[in-house]
């Protein structure tokens, strides 16, 4: 994401594949849907204005409407269409929010996949170091206890497949709530929360919170102490917290 100024920047992404009969969708919903070159599928997209540090998302998205309804609404019946919410972190110091409360995935129509990177520095775009491992961990609340889970892989399909089976067992203990933060030393700590994983969520009316913010390499360490003093959103600061 190109575009600095803002501390988060937010897209909406609609996906339905030509083979899958978008054409209904396509024109009963006039989203500016459009066929990338050489593509099979119909696409649209809607900037999702974020103005505050610590954003209430489903507050944003409910403004993207349509014919009188948000846009996951009037896509809650459209099981040909994919949508995804892309967020993307300014490289700032201090941790920006962006959250989902629970209320609201369980109300607001339909799942969605979400994506979340940390822009790179305009300094650090042409650098031809390698990227410093990221640091992305997971926190979760259970029956009042915290669990904090670290991940450390320099590669994405490690943190990935890392991060999927956290998530899977902070659902598994009945988390009531979930956070995510992204701690971008030089690489972009890119993650992607699956469509079938926010469903559960929605399921468990479980709040998720992800948090995105780079760091200077030798500041990193600082920082991790930093983060480990502060609360839990919305909580005060549980008992129990471990770190695997």
């Amino acid at each position: 994401m190109d575009d600095q100024d803002h501390d988060l920047s937010c897209r909406l992404f609609g996906f339905s594949r030509a083979d899958a009969g978008p054409s209904s969708v396509v024109s009963r919903l006039d989203l500016g849907w459009g066929r990338p070159k050489r593509g099979d599928y119909s696409v649209f997209t809607v900037d999702i204005p974020v103005d505050d540090r610590r954003a209430d998302l489903g507050e944003a998205l409910d403004r993207a409407t349509h014919d009188g309804q948000t846009i996951l609404e009037a896509l809650a019946t459209e099981a040909d269409v994919d949508v995804d919410v892309v967020l993307w972190f300014a490289p700032r110091i201090a941790p920006t929010s962006a959250i989902f409360s629970g209320q609201w995935l369980k109300d607001c129509g339909r799942s969605f996949e979400i994506w979340a990177e940390v822009d790179l520095a305009e300094e650090e775009a042409d650098d031809p170091t390698p990227p410093a491992v990221d640091r992305v961990a997971v926190t979760w609340l259970s029956d009042d206890q915290s669990r904090t889970v670290e991940i450390i892989e320099s590669e994405a399909p490690q943190r990935q497949t890392c991060l999927n089976r956290t998530l899977h067992d902070a659902i598994a203990e009945r988390a009531s709530s979930v956070r995510i933060d992204l701690e971008a030393s030089a690489g972009i700590a890119g993650i992607v929360i699956p469509a079938p994983l926010v469903q559960r969520f929605r399921e468990g009316d479980v709040q998720l919170e992800i948090r995105g913010w780079r760091t200077a390499p030798e500041a990193h360490r600082s920082s991790l102490d930093d983060l480990d003093s502060q609360p839990h959103p919305s909580r005060a600061t549980p008992e129990g917290t471990t770190h695997p």
